[in-house]
């Protein structure tokens, strides 16, 4: 800096390289090529550098979200919700599995606005629960069923956000939850979903769209979609031939309801006497 005077630090430094390139036996144009050829060798190291972090950093975000959705599928909460579901179904049978949900539902509904309980102790609550459970109502029952079937639909829209994100793919959504389970669920979601909307008249068209992605994800058919359940409790044509066939078509581990036919018309009959009012044709 003394010696190049006011110039300032920039001419100071290229005096510096070039007194440097003279110690090195090296003209100022070659010095000042090699100068170039280093930045730019460093700028793509840092180029590189910073396109692995980014990808290392994009794979740990996917790892953890993809722990939370398996760790949430394991919850006792969504156990809960399969449960009551695979056991209503198994208790009630594919013909009456709708209907009979959206009777519950109604109940429920009346209860809150009228202000009131029924009295009648519920023969489906029963099979489930005892009284020291708290659930001895259809209305109570009624909830219980409606809040599983919005738990289970709750989860499977998280996993197509979290896919349309980015945040997990869809190797990850085949690895888990997996075909399998993707199916069980849009077989006991499906039905309550239809019967709901023609019991109500309203679209739920982001109830069906919820349901519609994770086919789409898992490659599950459409042709079950509009008879799945129905308005009138009719069975799917795919989505119940495992229940019909006594076969298990979902987990083999979870799913109650692969039962024989005959077992599950006989139990479904016999409990819908007992819970009182539940005959055919019951629209809810």
């Amino acid at each position: 800096l003394k010696r190049s005077g006011s110039k300032g630090l920039p001419h100071a430094c290229l005096e510096a390289a070039a007194r440097i390139g003279r110690r090195f036996g090296l003209g100022s144009a070659e010095m000042g090529s090699r100068i170039e050829i280093l930045a730019m060798f460093v700028s793509i190291c840092s180029l590189v550098s910073s396109a692995l972090y980014t990808y290392v950093y994009i794979r740990g975000q996917q790892a953890t979200f993809f722990n939370e959705i398996h760790s949430q599928y394991a919850s006792p909460e969504i156990m809960q919700a399969f449960d009551t579901l695979e056991g209503f179904l198994h208790v009630t049978g594919p013909d009456k599995y709708a209907s009979e949900y959206a009777r519950l539902k109604k109940t429920a509904r009346d209860s809150y606005f009228q202000g009131q309980e029924a009295t009648r102790r519920n023969m489906l609550s029963s099979l489930f629960f005892s009284k020291e459970q708290g659930v001895h109502t259809d209305a109570e029952f009624g909830q219980l069923v409606d809040s599983s079937r919005r738990r289970l639909l709750h989860y499977l829209a998280k996993l197509l956000m979290f896919n349309r994100m980015g945040y997990i793919t869809r190797d990850m959504l085949n690895e888990f939850p997996g075909r399998n389970r993707a199916a069980h669920a849009v077989r006991l979601l499906q039905p309550l979903v239809d019967h709901t909307a023609v019991m109500y008249k309203i679209g739920l068209e982001e109830h069906r769209q919820v349901l519609d992605g994770i086919r789409a994800i898992y490659g599950l058919p459409l042709e079950d979609r509009d008879a799945g359940g129905g308005g009138n409790g009719e069975r799917s044509s795919n989505g119940q031939q495992g229940l019909e066939d006594g076969t298990c078509s979902a987990d083999a581990g979870k799913n109650k309801a692969c039962i024989a036919p005959g077992a599950v018309d006989q139990k479904s009959e016999g409990a819908m006497d007992l819970a009182g009012g539940a005959g055919e044709g019951t629209p809810g």
